[in-house]
Protein backbone atom coordinates (compact mmCIF):
# COMPACT_ATOMS: atom_id res chain seq x y z
CA UNK A 1 0.00 0.00 0.00
CA UNK A 2 1.30 3.58 -1.18
CA UNK A 3 2.08 6.05 1.98
CA UNK A 4 -0.24 8.97 2.00
CA UNK A 5 2.20 11.23 1.08
CA UNK A 6 3.17 9.45 -1.79
CA UNK A 7 -0.57 9.10 -3.50
CA UNK A 8 -0.75 13.04 -2.59
CA UNK A 9 2.83 13.08 -4.70
CA UNK A 10 1.54 11.20 -7.84
CA UNK A 11 -2.02 13.14 -7.61
CA UNK A 12 -0.43 16.57 -7.89
CA UNK A 13 1.55 15.14 -10.65
CA UNK A 14 -0.91 14.29 -12.52
CA UNK A 15 -2.43 17.18 -12.79
CA UNK A 16 0.05 19.31 -13.38
CA UNK A 17 0.66 16.90 -16.07
CA UNK A 18 -2.97 17.21 -17.24
CA UNK A 19 -2.81 20.94 -16.77
CA UNK A 20 0.30 21.33 -19.14
CA UNK A 21 -1.34 18.70 -21.94
CA UNK A 22 -4.24 21.16 -22.02
CA UNK A 23 -1.99 24.29 -22.17
CA UNK A 24 0.11 23.13 -24.97
CA UNK A 25 -3.23 21.85 -26.82
CA UNK A 26 -4.50 25.54 -27.14
CA UNK A 27 -1.12 26.29 -27.75
CA UNK A 28 -1.53 24.16 -31.18
CA UNK A 29 -5.05 25.22 -31.95
CA UNK A 30 -3.87 29.05 -31.57
CA UNK A 31 -1.37 28.39 -34.60
CA UNK A 32 -3.60 26.50 -36.64
CA UNK A 33 -5.77 29.48 -36.19
CA UNK A 34 -3.15 31.67 -37.06
CA UNK A 35 -2.19 30.14 -40.04
CA UNK A 36 -5.76 29.97 -41.03
CA UNK A 37 -5.93 33.93 -40.99
CA UNK A 38 -7.92 34.02 -38.24
CA UNK A 39 -8.32 37.35 -35.78
CA UNK A 40 -6.25 37.48 -32.63
CA UNK A 41 -9.43 38.29 -30.94
CA UNK A 42 -11.13 35.28 -32.18
CA UNK A 43 -8.04 32.94 -31.09
CA UNK A 44 -8.29 34.78 -27.86
CA UNK A 45 -12.21 33.24 -27.65
CA UNK A 46 -11.38 30.00 -28.81
CA UNK A 47 -8.05 29.00 -26.56
CA UNK A 48 -8.50 31.69 -23.75
CA UNK A 49 -4.96 32.40 -24.47
CA UNK A 50 -3.83 36.37 -23.86
CA UNK A 51 -3.24 38.80 -26.76
CA UNK A 52 0.51 38.79 -26.18
CA UNK A 53 0.37 34.71 -25.84
CA UNK A 54 -0.69 34.43 -29.11
CA UNK A 55 1.56 37.37 -30.96
CA UNK A 56 4.64 35.39 -29.80
CA UNK A 57 3.42 32.41 -31.47
CA UNK A 58 4.04 34.44 -34.73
Amino acid sequence: MKSFGLQKGEKIGLEKGRRQGEEQKKIEIAKKLLALGISLEDIQKATGLTKKEIENLK
